[in-house]
């Protein structure tokens, strides 16, 4: 990737910072300044309290009048998101609260569920101050817990320890309101050192232990391999001092690393003495045996004042992996390592999903093994057409059964979970007569990986099927443009749209060019924008307790639909330079119907005084302009761009043209943008497109050539001043068409 160039660097930054701060109830109070460690800027947010929040200071849970955030851009941003925290003093005993501090101690909030780079690829950083706005006046007012109606589990984000466990037989032990504790046998998978607290840890929950514990058959087992046999120990609460059953009301941070903290939360949630009753006991049992450790997770159930949020009870389970050591017992030393531990439901069933396939075609590989691209790759798999490389950088957990193409199957199948999915995929077509390559990792890493290859190394379709916006944008950029001619595959409208864009010759279209103009016909057509323009924005689906998939809920006899459509519609493709869209649609009788559009090459411009970035013109455009210049053969003339920006991809393009106002000023050397309707006539443009299609620059004619004016630089120079997002005006004259860039001012604190 080409180094970051400085000024487009600040550029970035300063748009960002302007988009965020332009929230009604915002600020900037400093900043944006810069570092070795990218950038960051303060923005303060007015929560509008009333009088008596006022006269106190803040709000009943802490919050104050006003509440300044902390954005922080790293170096490589927008490749990678900012960052945002509060004040390192705001109170932490509430919901959607991250267990972690920044370096310099902030707290940090819990804004979306999901990348937070995903939220601001849809919603943009405007999205992000509203989000921000509406989490602090949430907690302000106490309702961040589910809008009251639920208690939210405890944050646990970016684990890399799990245990796949039954959670209605854990909870019902915790029906004993006299407390208690309970062992069981676990069979895990490390990778590393997990009994120095280091590592990665998966387990799955087995039967249950007697007291007369068969530690001889544990100690058999080699504690230096990656498979072995080990202890969960689940305890629960005893009846508090005045002999009710223990309830924990509070929200702690989960933040437990050592011992000491373990014991602290093991008294705030009333499980100590079952706990030490259990270690005791275990510790008798090691007493003879020398030599010998293995983890053992202790599990808490704790008893929550009302149901947790989607759940029927009120039991919040809290899992940490500690060394068992023979014969010193466990959580004996107040620094012995401890580390949180995920929990997944264990898979309850098999996933049912078998087509047929169609012939051989030409080597290509397969961007994401989700879903939908575990599927396409396994129907083309099964008839010896597989991709030769297979590149995701996530791990399959139990949730991934309900639609996945793969699970670990046999009496160890728990091993195979937080495998990571490009392997598994890869090593089942394998299986299939393949000879696929697995890869972990984005689309950066893939990007790195097929560089190097030329000729007939180099495949000849890089198949995209991650549903991001992200990789979308980035490998349009300039920096990816050796990469093969791309296909895309997405579902829309919980699986009643399947999308297959596929990219032209020398990658002109590209898949973000051909997905605005996807956007722009939905604007144009109310019955598909009402199916897809609603998905861009993706929910999250709860998949255990404190976990979740960001995806779109539908049933996997959908995804197979598609999957196989797309599929067939791959081995199909007929050998043309041009881009196209595939559409396939169902209808209410279960039947789908078939869409095909052809889409030509945009006509791409550099935009001066933005360096990098290109304006794409589709042909569309480009012929209604010329149109429109022709009409006017003795004054300038033109009118405003329709579209979409992306910093990821340097990229505008424009699908649309805002005719111009009936008050528009047409001479013979200046054209005038009138304002007459044009507000309005923008809004319904953005309200049919769903947000996704804006305002991205303004355009007109010269008489001689498309040279610039200082006039017209004049004119780039106003709208930046304003400009939250990359703008660009566009000329054209008698020796074609000339870009410059509505160039955005610094930001400063006012």
């Amino acid at each position: 990737m080409a180094k970051k160039d400085p000024a487009a660097y600040r550029q970035a930054v300063t748009l960002a910072v302007r988009a965020f701060s332009a929230h009604p109830q915002a600020s900037l109070t400093d900043g944006p300044t810069y570092d070795d460690e990218g950038a960051v800027a303060q923005v303060a947010f007015d929560l509008s309290f009333g009088g008596r929040w006022l006269a106190t200071g803040g709000s009943p849970t802490g919050v104050r009048p006003v509440e300044t955030v902390e954005l922080r851009f790293p170096p490589d941003y927008p490749l990678q998101p900012p960052s945002l925290s509060l004040r390192a003093d705001f109170g932490r005993n509430c919901p959607h609260i991250q267990p972690w501090l920044t370096a310099t101690g902030r707290v940090v909030p819990c804004l979306v569920d999901g990348p937070i780079n995903e939220f601001i690829a849809a919603a943009g950083l405007r999205g992000l101050a509203d989000q921000a706005y509406a989490w602090l006046n949430s907690a302000a007012e106490g309702r961040l817990i589910d809008g009251g109606r639920g208690w939210e589990p405890a944050r646990r984000d970016e684990l890399s320890s799990f245990l796949a466990i039954d959670e209605d037989g854990l909870r019902g032990l915790a029906e004993d309101h006299r407390g208690g504790f309970q062992f069981f046998s676990s069979d895990y998978y490390c990778d590393g050192d997990p009994l120095g607290g280091g590592g990665f840890y998966y387990g799955t929950l087995g039967e249950r232990a007697t007291l007369k514990l068969d530690i001889r058959e544990r100690l058999l087992s080699d504690r230096r391999h990656s498979i072995g046999v080990g202890f969960v120990v689940a305890v629960w609460p005893e009846p508090d001092a005045q002999g009710r059953p223990w309830i924990s009301d509070e929200y702690l941070p989960d933040d437990t690393s050592i011992a000491d903290a373990l014991w602290d939360r093991a008294r705030d949630h009333g499980v100590e003495g079952p706990l030490r009753r259990a270690l005791a006991l275990m510790k008798h049992r090691c007493a003879s045996k020398e030599g010998a450790d293995f983890p053992l997770v202790v599990l808490m159930l704790v008893r929550r004042p009302r149901p947790l949020a989607g759940a029927d009870s009120p039991i919040e389970l809290f899992g940490y992996v500690t060394p068992l050591r023979h014969p010193g017992g466990a959580l004996e030393a107040e620094n012995d390592p401890v580390w949180p531990v995920g929990l997944h439901n264990s898979l309850s069933g098999a996933l049912m999903q078998r087509m047929s396939g169609t012939p051989i075609g030409p080597k290509w590989a397969l961007l994401g093994a989700g879903s939908l691209g575990s599927k396409v790759g396994l129907h083309l798999g099964r008839q010896a057409w597989s991709p030769f490389l297979v590149v995701d950088k996530g791990v399959l957990t139990p949730h991934n059964a309900a639609r996945h193409g793969l699970y670990p199957s046999g009496p160890d199948r728990g091993a195979g979970w937080l495998s990571a999915k490009a392997d598994a995929l890869a090593s089942t077509l394998r299986g299939l007569g393949g000879e696929a390559r697995g890869l972990k990792g984005d689309h950066l890493t893939l990007a790195q990986d097929l560089r190097p290859m030329r000729g007939k190394s180099q495949p000849r379709w890089l198949v995209n099927t991650t549903a991001s916006l992200v990789v979308r944008e980035t490998l349009a950029s300039p920096d990816f443009e050796s990469l093969p001619r791309q296909i895309e595959m997405a579902l829309y409208g919980t699986g009643r749209i399947g999308l297959m864009a596929v990219e032209g010759e020398r990658r002109n279209p590209n898949t973000l060019e051909l997905a605005t103009a996807l956007y722009q016909r939905a604007a144009d057509d109310p019955r598909l924008g009402a199916d897809l323009l609603a998905d861009e924005a993706v929910g999250r689906i709860e998949t255990g307790q404190g976990c979740g998939s960001l995806t779109t809920m539908m049933t996997d006899a959908r995804i197979s639909t598609m999957a196989a459509l797309c599929a067939e519609a791959f081995t199909a493709l007929p050998d043309e330079p041009w881009g196209h869209l595939r559409l396939f649609r169902r209808d209410a009788d279960l039947g789908v119907n078939a869409e095909a559009q052809e889409v030509a090459a945009f006509h791409r411009i550099p935009i001066d005084g933005m360096p990098g970035w290109t304006l794409s013109l589709s042909t569309g455009v480009k012929a209604e302009i010329k149109t429109e210049a022709a009409l006017h053969p003795a004054t300038e003339t033109g009118g405003v761009l329709i579209g979409r920006a992306s910093a990821l991809a340097r990229s505008i393009i424009v699908t649309a043209l805002e005719p111009a106002p009936p008050d528009s000023e047409r001479r013979h050397d200046l054209f005038v943008l009138g304002i007459e309707g044009l507000a309005e006539a923008i809004e319904d443009r953005r309200a049919r497109s769903g947000g996704l299609l804006d305002v991205v620059g303004t355009w007109h004619s010269h008489l001689g050539s498309a040279r610039p004016s200082g006039t017209d630089h004049g004119s780039a120079a106003i709208v930046g001043a304003s400009a939250t997002s990359p703008m660009s005006l566009l000329i054209i004259g008698t020796d074609g068409f000339r870009a410059i860039a509505a160039t955005p001012q610094e930001a400063g604190a006012h």
